[in-house]
């Protein structure tokens, strides 16, 4: 759990596409992952903690992203 409060949204993501994404799963899938992430989640989540991320957060940045695809 102190690993949580000292690594932002933004670290997670980088540590997560080098590390997971980009060595398992089909490159043009990984090239989807790190668009969508850079497109719609670091805007919206980047600069928070990872332990101040709430399930009500991320509820509201899919409603705001469904409603702008509306």
């Amino acid at each position: 759990m102190a690993e949580l409060r000292k690594s932002t949204f933004t670290d997670f993501a980088a540590t997560w596409l080098q590390d997971y994404a980009q060595v398992s799963v089909k490159h043009s899938t990984y090239v989807s992952y790190e668009a969508i992430t850079r497109r719609h989640l670091l805007p919206a989540l980047g600069k928070l903690w990872l332990h101040q991320i709430s399930g009500s957060d991320i509820q509201r940045l899919l409603a705001r992203k469904s409603g702008s695809m509306a």
